[in-house]
């Protein structure tokens, strides 16, 4: 419980140390060119494919917030060790073998989770938003990777949104618009992480250099 509580005290400093808009619920990895956000609910598979995008090559940002800045909307990285619940420790084996090994703690839902550290930062500078896709792990189903409007994705993402730090005026509104117009959106069904993995790499274009 310690670990869980420990981890929730430095989330809530990082997060309230930054002047965002919009505090997102999404997992988030980084390109040489920019960001690819993650949001879904809990359950999702959200923290899994984003610690096996990591071990494939992206950059790490987050695998629980997207902080999108009030003045041009870029994303921050929150590195914290990533969350990997129990009936998740299975299939993270494939991509980190120590898994086991590492300290169990039970969060205050009564989940039994590990922490998978952290990689070196490669990059702590905010981040552009190139791409949204929206994961969804389902057993037994093909992995199927789908373009979607910008404006079903907006709609989608302020569904994610737990936090807004001031109110929407016209103003305001018609940035965020214009700000999706130039993210291209997906949403994903997965129950393959190997699977997973190349469709994203392939819609994003993924460039790790």
């Amino acid at each position: 419980m310690i670990g869980t509580v420990i981890k929730s005290v430095l989330w809530q400093s990082a997060i309230n140390a930054h002047d965002f808009l919009f505090y997102i619920h999404a997992g988030v990895v980084g390109t040489k060119h920019g960001c690819i956000l993650l949001p879904a609910q809990a359950g999702s598979g959200k923290s899994s494919l984003t610690a096996a995008l990591v071990h494939r090559g992206f950059r790490y940002f987050s695998d629980e917030v997207a902080l999108l800045q009030r003045s041009d909307f870029r994303v921050p990285p929150m590195p914290l060790a990533i969350c990997v619940k129990s009936t998740g420790w299975d299939v993270m084996a494939q991509f980190y073998p120590n898994i086991a090994d590492l300290p169990m703690h039970w969060r205050d839902d009564g989940k039994r989770v590990r922490y998978i550290p952290p990689p070196e930062p490669r990059n702590w500078a905010p981040s552009p938003v190139r791409h949204i896709v929206f994961p969804r792990f389902e057993e037994q189903v093909p992995t199927l990777i789908q373009p979607i409007s910008q404006s079903q994705a907006l709609g989608r993402l302020m569904g994610e949104c737990l936090a807004l730090r001031q109110r929407l005026d016209h103003g305001m509104v018609q940035q965020l618009v214009t700000w999706m117009e130039g993210i291209s959106c997906y949403t994903l069904t997965f129950s393959s992480l190997d699977e997973a993995i190349n469709a994203v790499t392939e819609a994003t274009g993924a460039d790790f250099a």
